[in-house]
């Protein structure tokens, strides 16, 4: 198969299928017609470029092709380290959108602004996916049953001291001793 049937029936360009031709994958044989050297695709080499558009629409690189292909028994490894790093891109552009989601370009009236916004906005993200468990945990431990019962005793006994003191202070003996200090 030419180069030109191999690219339409693929829908790639021709100058990708030389591409890829030039990175080792590809071996076409060459045909001679009138003085001229066309590229002939065998059926493998087909074969070979559909595997790697459908890799490759997974993100994968060359050279993680290459190792897939050269290398089978790396196959688990490199597509759980591909899928880790896709988790990682995934997590850093929800991150970026929601950076996005905070700015108010209207405001910035010169790019020093907007990079303000951003950091304000970046910061403001990281906060919201701040992990509080471990401040939770640790409320949690300090202000547990025991310790709620200990500071309402505390508060019955601080009301009632007041309370004993609002008696005293109200007392017609205390307010007849102390009247001479209040009209000095």
């Amino acid at each position: 198969m030419k180069i030109k049937e191999v690219s339409e029936r693929l829908n790639v360009t021709q100058k990708t299928i030389r591409y890829y031709e030039e990175q080792g994958f590809l071996s076409p044989g060459m045909e001679e017609k009138n003085g001229r050297k066309f590229r002939e695709y065998s059926d493998s080499d087909i074969r070979m470029m559909e595997m790697i558009i459908r890799l490759r629409k997974l993100s994968f690189t060359v050279e993680e092709i290459r190792a897939i292909t050269g290398e089978p028994e790396k196959i688990e490894l490199i597509c759980r380290e591909k899928k880790e790093q896709l988790a990682r891109q995934y997590k850093y552009d929800r991150y970026l959108i929601e950076v996005f989601e905070q700015l108010r370009p209207s405001e910035a009236s010169d790019a020093y602004m907007l990079s303000n916004q951003v950091e304000d906005a970046g910061r403001a993200v990281r906060k919201m996916h701040m992990d509080w468990r471990p401040l939770f945990k640790k409320l949690d431990e300090e202000f547990n049953d025991s310790s709620f019962q200990r500071w309402e005793e505390q508060r019955e006994k601080q009301r009632n001291a007041s309370a004993r003191m609002f008696g005293i202070m109200n007392s017609p003996y205390c307010k007849s001793a102390t009247s001479g200090y209040m009209n000095r």
